[in-house]
């Protein structure tokens, strides 16, 4: 899995690439694209996802039954994007490197 995230982020150094990245998962998993300007026939079960600006992705998976619960899961990403903090110094054993938003957010 780890490796996974490593060539999602790798792929993904600006939004836009994050974006386009993530329409490719999607549509490996069965997901269609819908056009905002479009009239949508939603299908039970249905997987789709829009873009916006090709900066932005929203995907959702129709209910099976009408008025079922639905669940919302988002998330979110900044350009530049998540960077490797370098070590300042290699030899001291307690640093290590990590994942690190430039606002000093640790995702390790």
């Amino acid at each position: 899995m780890i490796q996974d995230l490593i060539s999602f982020l790798d792929k993904s150094v600006v939004n836009f690439l994050a974006a386009d990245t993530v329409v490719r998962m999607l549509e490996a998993d069965g997901f269609s694209h819908l056009d905002t300007r479009d009239h949508w026939d939603i299908v039970p079960g249905g997987k789709y996802y829009i873009t916006h600006n090709g900066s932005a992705v929203f995907a959702f998976i129709a209910g099976r039954k009408p008025l079922s619960p639905f669940r919302i899961i988002c998330a979110h990403t900044d350009s530049p994007g998540f960077r490797v903090k370098p070590l300042r110094r290699p030899h001291v054993a307690s640093e290590h490197r990590g994942l690190r938003r430039p606002d000093s957010l640790h995702l390790v």
